[in-house]
């Protein structure tokens, strides 16, 4: 019985090895969300390095705070809803 257990554990090592961003969900996932952020991210990126001052107005969404690290701007220049009783101002 433990050879046996062994062995299927082996041969699905073997068979999630053979293309593992396919079936590992975990590393399929994380290619997906890298695929579908690459558009935000160059956009973050533009932003980097022509952003002055006056404030950036960007929604919660997780993909918007990711990109956070890529601006590179202070937190205190980004609102969003979760910015209080700064977002309606800056809003309008």
């Amino acid at each position: 019985l433990i050879g046996a257990l062994l062995a299927a554990l082996v041969v699905q090592n073997v068979w999630w090895s053979a293309d593992p961003a396919a079936r590992l969900a975990v590393l399929a996932e994380g290619k997906m969300s890298a695929d579908s952020t690459t558009n935000s991210t160059a956009a973050a990126r533009w932003l980097h390095e022509h952003y002055q001052s006056g404030g950036i107005l960007m929604d919660e969404s997780a993909r918007g705070n990711a990109v956070l690290p890529v601006l590179g701007i202070p937190l205190k220049e980004i609102f969003n809803r979760a910015s209080g009783d700064y977002f309606a101002p800056a809003l309008r």
